[in-house]
């Protein structure tokens, strides 16, 4: 786990904040046939043929494996068209899947996902997967910013 990784999540883990959420909105997704760099809310992530570019609902962008846009998301069908001619297709959130553990955090923090460096602001959102709830150090940590994680996300009670 990378240094910046770990002295944030060890400042979560302490503080007991971690929470069950789950994603309660569509999103729009391309397939990646170029490598190709997206510029996401929390830094520049870079994907590589295979990997999908997904588009949030404040047209937010981040980048996904296909076995985990599939893993958390199913295709509605509907499909669309960008001013570049780019093909996107309509994914839900699949509610037995979209779960993650998630904790605000109140300051500036650093996070390095395999996607590229992610930055959050205080009151942005660490999150995990909700499968590594009681791994203590996750290998897969990530940002989400503070008012797309309230307008897109539902806190899970009782998870």
């Amino acid at each position: 786990m990378h240094p910046d990784n770990l002295a944030i999540v060890q400042e979560v883990n302490r503080s007991g904040s971690w929470f069950a959420a789950r994603k309660i909105v569509p999103v729009w997704a391309r397939l990646v046939v170029t490598p190709e760099t997206v510029v996401s809310r929390e830094g520049e992530l870079q994907a590589k043929p295979g990997d999908w570019v997904c588009r949030g609902v404040a047209g937010e962008y981040w980048v996904q494996a296909e076995s985990t846009l599939r893993a958390k998301y199913g295709e509605t069908g509907q499909v669309s068209r960008d001013g570049q001619g780019l093909e996107w297709a309509e994914f839900s959130p699949l509610p037995e899947s979209s779960g993650v553990m998630a904790a605000q955090v109140g300051h500036e923090f650093v996070v390095h996902s395999g996607w590229g460096v992610l930055s959050g602001k205080p009151g942005d959102y660490l999150l995990k997967k909700l499968s590594e709830r009681d791994i203590e150090f996750p290998a897969d940590v990530w940002v989400v910013d503070q008012a797309l994680f309230q307008s897109t996300y539902q806190a899970m009670p009782g998870l």
